[in-house]
């Protein structure tokens, strides 16, 4: 969904001197253009959606466990002196409980869990395990290293002659016919993210590190 103040803002950003961004995600994240969001038919996809209720109803090998936590991952030497992991120690509320794995082991817990679950499991800066009484498997220093916190500037300001959502619902019309719009074709303002555009950029060239700015929700 395309607005005129956004591409402005865009506009102005390059005129600025930022560089246009089509894509957040490819490392660099410097510039100015559209977040890619997570959607399906009007509603925001998440990883249980997309992947878990499907699984769970399409495949009787698949177990799904709730309130349970991941303890450490078993990890087993290799010949050639490298660890392999071998399945997952699981705390299920009362005990640990083991479970091997037939072929691998996919750890997706977050940009915090799994560092702390490597780190639970031997895997990380060995000073650090060790002052903690952890065994050390594998010293590896980056892991749960380099986690920065998102910095954000969300910019104010007033507008004229130009459509915005603050327009729209400020009358009844408006939010009616936002309304009918997601009811009827799950599109429009409601089908939306709360920020469309946005910049990432310095506070002046000197600077080694890079800082959200400016998020336009239209």
């Amino acid at each position: 969904m395309c607005w005129d103040v956004l591409e402005a803002f865009a506009q102005a950003a390059q005129q600025a001197g930022i560089p246009a961004s089509s894509d957040f995600n490819q490392g660099d994240n410097e510039g100015v253009g559209y977040f890619e969001v997570n959607q399906k038919d009007g509603w925001r996809w998440n990883t249980p959606k997309a992947f878990l209720r499907p699984t769970c109803y399409a495949r009787p090998n698949f177990e799904l466990w709730t309130s349970a936590q991941v303890a450490k991952l078993l990890l087993e030497a290799q010949p050639n002196g490298s660890q392999r992991c071998t399945g997952v120690q699981v705390w299920d509320g009362t005990q640990n409980v083991t479970a091997c794995a037939t072929r691998e082991v996919i750890l997706s817990a977050g940009s915090i869990g799994s560092p702390q679950i490597l780190q639970l499991s031997g895997i990380g800066p060995g000073a650090l395990l060790q002052r903690h009484g952890v065994k050390v498997v594998v010293d590896a220093p980056g892991v749960g290293a380099n986690l920065q916190d998102h910095l954000q500037l969300r910019t104010v300001f007033k507008v004229k002659g130009v459509k915005t959502l603050n327009t729209q619902v400020s009358s009844l019309w408006g939010k009616a016919r936002m309304g009918l719009e997601y009811a009827l074709k799950r599109s429009g303002p409601l089908s939306m993210g709360t920020s469309q555009l946005g910049t990432f950029t310095r506070s002046d060239p000197a600077q080694p590190h890079l800082i959200s700015g400016a998020t336009c929700s239209r």
